[in-house]
């Protein structure tokens, strides 16, 4: 575990760049909370942090902003603040840490570990014929409409819980499973709404949706993606959307829990299936579709390019 200090508005394409997985990160320390994207939650000021480093194990601390590292590595030795025992720049702690993952066998070259589009020409394309029945959509609203009612559902990644209204409406699940970190967070999306509520994320969206909740529809989920979904029983779940960290190694590391949890038969809607932002979602739900021979339904369209893909799992022929 290390704590990541300074990414600032260019969080995104670092931890595209560096592969950064959500799960070596204990916290991100940026002054300017709202710009560090794929990390909601996480990211604190350098003042909460002084204030609050006894509650943190990290003894590494990794420099994000490279041309800073000298200033920022002063800033740090100044405080006189104890238990950091190392501080690296990201190259550095990048390089080490691809060499562990090597070793572990987790990647297969260095072009695979830093490079979302050469990682999926390695994967490859999904084979037309687990796209024979596949439809395009306008929008991934018009998916909930063709989708199975009831049932057991789980959203990934719920934000403001937009999108949860409209599962919560147009499929009426049974259960419905909100999983998020739910931690501190000023907002989403640069508009600082839980700061200017004054509630935190958990807070919002349980005062959101209080009406589910308290007829026992919705059950909130804290914590990684993958460890919460690894509670759940195999093949617990009907219908689950995905949309949480986009960085290769966290959407591979969600797969691996979603298909084990998914019914035979179940379906699966993964967002953000785009190559902006650099994302690795396309090579995960690539790879995820033939390994498993998943068959596509439905490609759904968004106005700034941020498609849905949706996928139905086979069921095994006995």
């Amino acid at each position: 575990m290390v704590i990541l200090y300074g990414l600032g508005s260019h969080s995104r394409n670092i931890a595209t760049m560096y592969n950064i997985p959500m799960d070596e990160i204990e916290v991100i320390i940026d002054n300017n909370l709202s710009k560090c994207e794929p990390y909601y939650g996480m990211v604190i000021s350098w003042e909460e942090y002084l204030r609050r480093r006894t509650e943190y194990r990290s003894t590494q601390l990794v420099i994000g902003a490279k041309y800073r590292f000298d200033e920022i590595r002063e800033e740090v030795l100044a405080s006189g603040l104890f238990g950091i025992a190392d501080i690296i720049g990201i190259e550095k702690w990048a390089e080490e840490n691809f060499v562990k993952r090597r070793l572990l066998g987790q990647y297969i070259d260095e072009r695979e570990c830093m490079n979302a589009r050469i990682l999926s020409e390695r994967v490859g394309s999904i084979s037309q014929k687990l796209l024979e029945e596949a439809m395009v959509l306008c929008s991934r609203y018009e998916a909930l409409d063709r989708l199975p009612k009831g049932g057991r559902v789980a959203e990934i990644g719920v934000a403001y819980g937009d999108f949860s209204k409209e599962i919560l409406t147009k499929m009426k699940p049974e259960k419905f499973y909100a999983v998020d970190l739910f931690c501190e967070s000023v907002g989403f999306w640069n508009n600082g709404l839980f700061e200017e509520s004054q509630m935190t994320h958990y807070e919002w969206y349980a005062d959101r949706f209080s009406d589910y909740i308290s007829s026992g529809t919705l059950i909130m989920e804290k914590g990684f993606s993958w460890d919460v979904m690894e509670r759940f029983p195999d093949c617990y779940f009907d219908y689950i959307y995905l949309d949480a960290a986009h960085d290769y190694a966290s959407v591979e590391k969600d797969i691996i829990q979603i298909v084990k949890k998914i019914k035979q038969g179940g379906i699966i809607q993964f967002n953000d299936y785009t190559f902006q932002e650099g994302y690795g979602v396309i090579p995960a739900v690539n790879r995820m579709i033939k390994e498993m021979n998943a068959k596509v339904l439905y490609y759904c369209l968004s106005p700034n390019g941020y498609a849905d893909l949706v996928v139905q799992m086979r069921k095994q022929e006995l």
